[in-house]
């Protein structure tokens, strides 16, 4: 036998992570806020013809106007595979609550 050392082992190669990948379906939230947006710029141009026309008067079709992009978040919502989606549509319908609606009433208001 000999007392000779063992040769020294090569250092091993670095190793790289992979990228990760989203592991979630579906879309992002961003896009859920830009579709939501997007329904009410279609909603709002939709709107004002029916207006015009007197099918679309009143308090009660300008609340439609802003549940229905509401209501289809909540739908969306539900889907696991588009959860992120709908959750965006409902940030954009929180966030036209707060914009047109808050200063609106309070114009009406007299505030």
């Amino acid at each position: 036998m000999s007392d000779a050392p063992p040769p020294p082992e090569e250092p091993a190669a670095p190793q790289t992570a992979p990228t990760p990948r989203d592991p979630r379906p579906g879309g992002s939230i961003w896009g859920g806020v830009g579709i939501g947006c997007g329904a009410y710029v279609l909603f709002g141009a939709l709107m004002l013809p029916l207006i015009g026309a007197g099918l679309f008067a009143g308090f009660g079709g300008l609340i439609l106007y802003f549940l229905v992009p509401a209501i289809v978040g909540v739908f969306v919502a539900l889907s696991e595979r588009a959860r992120r989606i709908g959750l965006g549509m409902l940030i954009a319908a929180a966030a036209s609550w707060l914009v047109v609606i808050g200063p609106c009433m309070g114009l009406l208001s007299g505030l």
